[in-house]
């Protein structure tokens, strides 16, 4: 089937309207100077009837599914950048009957309705390639859209498209046989070619109604007198280690080299120096850093690379009858695909564990720097017992304890530190204390 006959132009010039307001839309602080319909890939195959937002029952209108690949060019001539929309085009509908305010509506052009197929259940049931009743957001992601379906499985359709397979979907085909206890069940994937390009549209897991996020367990432990977070964060230690186990038998490892640890130490310098152009307070950590870097150029011993997942926090876990699973394996998604999937140091999760934890004792009403002794107090305890529970599950597991290569370990909490402090006082200044007040930490007794 070939796409309906559009406006192309007309639907171009109202995509470069519609997509900046899109929550998953990174590139929100780049002036975008307009969008190019690069591929369409129709997934229905005949018109389907009386499905849509805003429609009547009983209404015939012939709806077509066409997933836009979409490219974002930008007026600072950076590379453009590609995405898809999965729609919904209703060559029949009018504006009166297919509510044009509806947040789903992307256009109306002389007569035709496009829309977001994401809000239609019958669209995705011909892109999931199953009949599918009812869908519903699983959250407020920001960089994907992902749907319960039936509440029976999730949905999660990749909005930033990169060439060859999602590491997402990589990974988790990876760890099937090596550790499917510690992931949710994969059930399939949308894949395809584009000019014999392979890309990955969208992957699709059990949907376990039954778990809580790690966030919000956290939490709720803090807001319980006297609770226990330390037997959760062992678990997601010692289920962290047997991952990193799995990872390194399913794909290549190396060792980092001394030229590795060069590198490494100016990533840590660039880093720095980018935060301090957006947080001048940061100047008080300039030697610490470079007392940090330093220290790295001379590491003994061997450092094994190897794929790790990348993006990891609270949020990417789910406590289950069974115990704790690990999701969502793409990986720091504002990183280009490249450094997602090449070899890192294991540190690089275990750190942003730790700072996770640290987020998580600090963002309680109540415990930040204008919060009394008491409060801070314990908050720093239920961070801390959490990381040392964390790393002596990891330790269970690997029979390697971080608290061993202490310059690794703080080179990469520095660097998470630091990146936090810059993305806070960007995007979320009210939170910009609780990195800062960790890299006083982390820097304690090492600033002028």
């Amino acid at each position: 089937m070939t796409p309906p006959a559009l406006a192309w132009g007309s639907l171009e010039h109202a995509l470069k309207t519609w997509l900046p307001r899109q929550r998953w839309y990174p590139a929100k602080n780049r002036p975008l100077s307009h969008v190019s319909i690069a591929h369409t890939w129709p997934f229905t195959p005949t018109p389907t009837p009386g499905s849509g937002p805003g429609r009547r029952a009983g209404e015939g209108r012939a709806v077509a599914g066409v997933v836009l690949v979409t490219r974002a060019h930008f007026a600072d001539g950076r590379p453009t950048e590609t995405y898809q929309i999965p729609v919904g085009i209703h060559p029949a509908a009018t504006p009166a009957a297919s509510r044009p305010h509806d947040p789903a509506t992307i256009a109306h052009l002389d007569g035709t309705l496009v829309y977001e197929a994401t809000a239609d259940p019958h669209l995705i049931g011909h892109l999931t390639g199953r009949p599918v009743a009812t869908t519903r957001p699983l959250n407020a992601e920001q960089t994907n859209t992902s749907l319960i379906v039936d509440e029976t499985h999730v949905l999660k359709i990749f909005r930033r498209l990169h060439t060859g397979t999602n590491p997402d979907l990589e990974l988790q085909r990876a760890l099937r046989p090596l550790a499917a206890d510690h992931t949710p069940p994969l059930a399939g994937a949308v894949e395809g070619d584009i000019d014999g390009r392979r890309f990955t549209y969208a992957l699709i897991t059990r949907y376990l109604p039954a778990a809580t996020d790690g966030w919000q367990a956290a939490l709720a432990a803090l807001a319980t007198p006297h609770a226990d977070f330390t037997a959760d964060a062992h678990a997601m230690g010692t289920t962290t280690g047997r991952i990193h186990t799995a990872l390194a038998t399913a794909f290549p490892t190396r060792t980092l080299d001394t030229a590795g640890l060069t590198a490494l130490a100016a990533h840590l310098t660039r880093r720095y120096h980018a935060a301090r152009a957006l947080v001048p307070a940061l100047a008080r950590h300039e030697r610490a850093v470079y007392h940090a870097c330093q220290a790295l150029t001379h590491v003994s011993g061997p450092v094994r690379l190897q794929r790790i997942h990348g993006d990891l926090h609270l949020g990417q876990w789910l406590r289950c009858p069974q115990g704790w699973l690990l999701t969502d394996f793409e990986g720091e998604p504002a990183q280009p695909i490249d450094h997602r999937t090449r070899p890192h140091s294991t540190h690089a999760d275990i750190a942003a564990m730790l700072r996770s934890f640290d987020y998580a004792a600090h963002h309680t009403p109540g415990s930040g720097p204008a919060a009394g002794d008491g409060p801070r107090a314990a908050a720093a305890r239920f961070a801390e017992r959490a990381q040392q529970a964390f790393l002596d599950g990891y330790t269970t597991a690997t029979g390697d304890d971080p608290r061993h290569h202490p310059v690794l370990l703080r080179a990469h909490l520095l660097d998470k530190a630091l990146y936090e402090a810059a993305y806070e006082t960007t995007h979320r200044p009210q939170r910009a204390a609780i990195p800062l007040a960790a890299l006083d930490r982390l820097t304690e007794g090492d600033t002028p």
